[in-house]
């Protein structure tokens, strides 16, 4: 029977680490399996965090973004009504719409900040002029969280209204 040893997360990175540096002497062939093991998106992402100055944003559940909706995108709304609720942002190039990151679109069941999507719920109208979400998934690198304290909080306060069922109290 062979021995098992546990070793942590981080004891694992800081020898991984060493690997990346000058004394490496197999440092190309670690480099050629993590191209040929990770994805595109992932290969991106690498490359990305390693040519950033600051650290990289990772997003989290309850982060407040801003949605473009696509043209191909397959749920309705009405912007007038969301308009009416408060529920857009609008700008030079259109509107988008408040959504909330509620999990990454992986198979795990721990919510993974690296994974190349996350789940969101977006604000969206029915048919009977109530807003509602939409469950929606945004690929990491589209998000663009919602900056302006202002239009976080109001966006928290009508997903607490939404969630809540509490659409008789919306600014309206």
């Amino acid at each position: 029977m062979a021995d098992e040893y546990n070793i942590n997360k981080e004891t694992i990175a800081r020898i991984m680490l060493k690997a990346f540096n000058k004394d490496c002497n197999n440092k190309h062939y670690l480099i050629d399996l993590l191209l040929h093991s990770l994805g595109g998106d992932r290969v991106s992402q690498f490359v990305k965090v390693m040519t950033m100055d600051g650290k990289p944003r990772l997003p989290a559940i309850g982060d407040i973004i801003q949605y473009k909706p696509q043209s191909y995108d397959s749920f309705a709304y009405n912007a007038d009504i969301l308009k009416d609720h408060n529920a857009l942002i609008a700008n030079d190039n259109g509107h988008s719409l408040f959504g909330i990151i509620i999990g990454s679109d992986d198979y795990g069941s721990e919510f993974n900040p690296w994974h190349y999507k996350m789940e969101v719920n977006l604000i969206v109208n029915n048919n009977e002029k109530n807003l509602g979400v939409y469950k929606h998934v945004i690929r990491t690198e589209e998000l663009v969280y919602v900056t302006y304290k202002e239009f976080e909080e109001r966006a928290r306060k009508l997903f607490n209204l939404i969630y809540n069922n509490e659409e008789d109290k919306l600014p309206f």
